[in-house]
């Protein structure tokens, strides 16, 4: 069913399979590519600085000792064990005083999938597993949805400083009273309060974004280049909503027309190429949050 479905979309669009993401055919579109690649590479860097300079390190090193105070009480150790989780529970208190009762992130991941790149074969993949599932065929509907995936995929796994604390506390005082297995319990009660968000980030909008920061940069030295980043940008937006990231075109036609404005007034020297560009990043980072998707 699967080799049928993309045999007859391979029909449909005329391009090969195996290889949805055919590189451009003239140089100039090939540097094109090549700057939004670079764009692309650029803003996943800046992204997973950004992720994971939020970490907290002294939350962190509590997750850390509360293992180790685990491994001790387990090999029978409870007055180490004791001493290591009343210094978590001070440090726990110092960093509701810094924080508040809050979730801090304590560790984060990076998952990043590679789907099509080219416009028109997103576009007749997109009809088609529309047509698929419509059929109730979520076989090579579920196939050709994992093509269209292109993004990075954010995964941070967060302390709550409320319940963590109440279970070290409890931890705390078992372990004062002797009870040894029920401060196993609380220890483990506590490691258990962890929670893991996962946040989508689509790749071809973090190009786009990226894509306009850069062409600010070099429009005046070197216009043309700026408009063939702005002509890349829209791609990578009409390209976003053919994976399902942006729900429609409409969706982004006042972005999309911001950016032809802006294009023109680059080729005209006008004056207001700076507001537009404001304009232009203001619309393209709105897109980007309402884009982003938390699970």
């Amino acid at each position: 069913m699967v080799r049928k479905g993309l045999l007859a979309l391979g029909l449909m669009t005329g391009v090969v399979l195996a290889n949805p993401n055919a590189p451009a055919q003239n140089s100039q579109a090939v540097a094109v590519k090549e700057n939004g690649q670079s764009a692309l590479n650029e803003a996943i860097a800046k992204l997973k600085r950004e992720e994971t300079a939020k970490v907290i390190q002294e939350a962190v090193e509590v997750f850390r000792e509360t293992n180790q105070a685990l491994v001790l009480l387990q090999n029978g150790k409870s007055e180490e064990a004791l001493k290591l989780l009343q210094k978590v529970d001070e440090k726990l208190q110092k960093l509701i005083d810094q924080y508040g009762l809050v979730k801090l992130p304590i560790n984060v991941q990076f998952v990043e999938f590679n789907g099509i790149t080219d416009l028109k074969v997103a576009q007749e993949y997109n009809k088609r597993v529309k047509e698929l599932i419509n059929k109730n065929d979520f076989v090579d509907g579920r196939f050709i949805l994992a093509l269209l995936r292109d993004e990075i995929d954010v995964i941070t796994t967060y302390m709550p400083l409320d319940v963590y604390k109440q279970a070290i506390d409890l931890a705390v005082k078992l372990l004062e009273e002797g009870k040894t297995d029920s401060a196993l319990l609380a220890i483990q009660s506590a490691l258990g309060t962890l929670e893991v968000e996962t946040v989508i980030v689509p790749k071809p909008v973090l190009e786009a974004q990226m894509l306009i920061q850069k062409a600010e940069k070099v429009y005046k030295v070197n216009p043309k280049l700026a408009e063939d980043m702005l002509d890349r940008a829209e791609y990578d937006l009409k390209l976003a909503v053919a994976l399902g990231y942006i729900p429609s075109e409409e969706a982004v036609k006042p972005l999309l027309q911001k950016l032809e404005n802006l294009k023109k007034a680059i080729a005209e020297h006008s004056s207001t190429v700076g507001e537009q560009f404001k304009g232009a990043k203001a619309g393209v980072k709105a897109v980007r949050e309402q884009s982003t998707v938390h699970h």
